[in-house]
């Protein structure tokens, strides 16, 4: 590596940027967290090495994305900050998004239902804003897409952005300019190219779509659409190869879902969605019907019976360091689970599901719908000598409102007999507002 690559180190300063992490690299540069002084926030500093900048093609392409991302205002396209070169480093200054990228996100395998489709929405707006503008992406993949801890997806990376041939240059802020390819040149990343793209042709907006169905294709069953060996095998297998069906991968998909995934995958371009934003409302219209068409296909092994309320007790929150707190903890929430499994009209998502959720910073309602529950029980509990506080809480998931919440203070010298009398008495005031909906509702539908 030579000097004009070297990685920065935490303390440098660029302008009035003080670097403080690392954060990667890819083929446009360098992404670094750090303090702008100036404004006092923490950004993402996306740097173009030195020996790069001296390249006139990659920095005419650098200062492109700053430009395309810049005109286009839409949560689910990064923020672009500021832009510019300070000495030798040309820089793009943008939102630092805290979470995942898709990458690492699929990296335990297809998500559930609900969360793909969530994230699947996001992006369809994002990409229909950026169409509407008269910009194609070319390359949208799981590594250019951020998703933040509070579950919003954000599209990154508009180095290879183009101009849509056919939309008037004022649609564009004036800023922007676009990046041409000759014919024959392959723009992308292989296992998310268009057929079109493949060969060598025109980008348009059909090809974001395509991309949007393989990575669609990915969330769904954890396997890439058009997985090979070699780049070139890619290449063919995009152009001639249809993907193993979803349905053999994820029976449970609906055939709604599955018909958006195919319609993008569609090898001529004119087969796919007319304009993106069709895309988007398809996607809404299928998350506003999900309930339904689940229901109607009666793909759960174990569907709960007729009028039981859907529940899922979170891992118990301690609020000690201690590892023995957090072993209490941890037995308050089997005690929970199972005290609540006892009442009846109540379904409780198994204990291996909700301590999935365990140290994961997410919101109730994106939990609730990853796991298809109505009702969620909180809990946190502390330890002070022969003190024990446990506080609970009921939220009902619609509406993200507390229903219940009480919290017991004991003094014992047997913890788990406390545990179970603190659970014994959560979960009968639980099962008591509970079984009241339930039969609220059986009695409004018949």
């Amino acid at each position: 590596m030579g000097p004009d690559t070297q990685r920065l180190s935490g303390g440098m300063r660029i302008g009035p940027y003080e670097i403080t992490d690392f954060l990667g690299a890819g083929g446009m540069g360098e992404v670094y967290q750090a303090h702008d002084t100036k404004l006092n926030r923490i950004v993402a500093l996306k740097l173009l090495p030195a020996d790069l900048a001296r390249d006139p093609e990659r920095l005419r392409r650098f200062e492109l994305e700053a430009r395309i991302a810049s005109a286009l205002n839409h949560p689910a396209i990064v923020t672009i900050y500021d832009a510019g070169q300070i000495g030798a480093h040309a820089f793009i200054s943008m939102e630092l998004i805290a979470g995942e990228t898709l990458r690492e996100i699929l990296h335990v395998g297809a998500l559930p239902l609900r969360r793909a489709l969530r994230i699947a929405g996001q992006l369809a707006e994002g990409l229909s804003k950026a169409h509407e503008a008269g910009l194609v992406h070319r390359d949208l993949k799981p590594e250019n897409i951020k998703v933040s801890v509070d579950g919003f997806a954000k599209i990154l990376d508009f180095g290879l952005a183009k101009r849509i041939s056919g939309v008037p240059r004022q649609a564009l802020d004036k800023t922007v300019t676009s990046i041409e390819t000759s014919p024959g040149v392959i723009v992308g990343t292989a296992a998310y190219m268009s057929p079109e793209q493949a060969s060598g042709g025109r980008a348009e907006f059909p090809s974001d779509q395509f991309a949007f169905g393989a990575v669609l294709y990915e969330m769904l069953t954890g396997r890439q659409a058009f997985d090979r060996r070699t780049f070139a095998e890619t290449l063919s297998a995009v152009i001639r190869d249809e993907p193993l069906p979803i349905t053999d991968l994820n029976p449970a998909v609906p055939a709604p879902v599955r018909w958006i995934v195919e319609r993008c995958l569609r090898k001529s371009a004119d087969e796919r969605y007319g304009i993106t934003r069709d895309l988007a409302r398809d996607l809404a219209s299928v998350r506003e019907h999900l309930g339904e068409l689940l229901e109607s296909r009666r793909t759960r092994p174990t569907r709960r019976a007729s009028g039981e309320a859907s529940l899922a007790v979170l891992p118990v929150l301690s609020l000690s360091s201690e590892p023995s707190q957090q072993a209490l903890a941890d037995a308050m929430t089997d005690a929970l689970i199972t005290e609540l499994t006892r009442r009846d009209h109540i379904h409780v998502i198994s204990r291996a599901s909700s301590m999935l959720y365990k140290g994961r910073n997410k919101s109730v309602v994106d939990i609730a719908e990853e796991l298809d529950v109505d009702w969620v029980v909180l809990a946190s509990m502390v330890k002070a000598g022969s003190e024990v506080r446990i506080s609970a809480q009921l939220v009902e998931t619609a509406s993200d409102e507390n229903r219940w919440a009480q919290s017991y203070t004991t003094r014992s010298r047997n913890v788990l007999t406390t545990q179970s009398e603190t659970a014994g008495a959560i979960a009968q005031n639980v099962a008591a507002i509970l079984t009241a909906g339930a039969a609220k509702n059986l009695s409004a539908a018949s």
